[in-house]
């Protein structure tokens, strides 16, 4: 299988398999490559008069669908990132699936006044 990357250079990946198998073979396969976006998929032959490709149920989707995202606190600030993200920022991930909208970092506090009297 080749990969035809975003900025166009081609990577390669060998799908195992079972050349010249009397029925054909049944293969469950999953790729995602977080790093490198690509644009095109193409599936070649290693052993041309035996390699057959046919597809059931094929999905190409976004790194989104495979690495959950979640809401992360930054102070009372929102972004919907990854944990990995999260931390990158110094917040707190919240957990995958969660939303910021209603906005779960609640609300800003001046703890600069905390155990002082407010009035007599």
């Amino acid at each position: 299988m080749t990969h035809t990357l975003v900025d166009g250079r081609t990577t390669d990946l060998t799908i195992p398999h079972t050349v010249g198998s009397p029925g054909g073979t049944v293969i469950y396969f999953g790729f995602f490559d977080n790093q490198n976006r690509f644009t095109r998929i193409v599936f070649g032959n290693s052993a041309p008069g035996y390699d057959y490709f046919g597809f059931d149920d094929m999905t190409v989707g976004s790194v989104e669908q495979v690495i959950p995202h979640g809401a992360c606190c930054v102070g009372v600030e929102c972004h919907l990132v990854t944990e990995a993200e999260c931390e990158d920022l110094a917040g707190i991930y919240v957990g995958a699936g969660t939303e910021c909208d209603p906005n779960p970092c609640g609300s800003p506090v001046d703890v600069a006044s905390w155990g002082v009297i407010k009035g007599i």
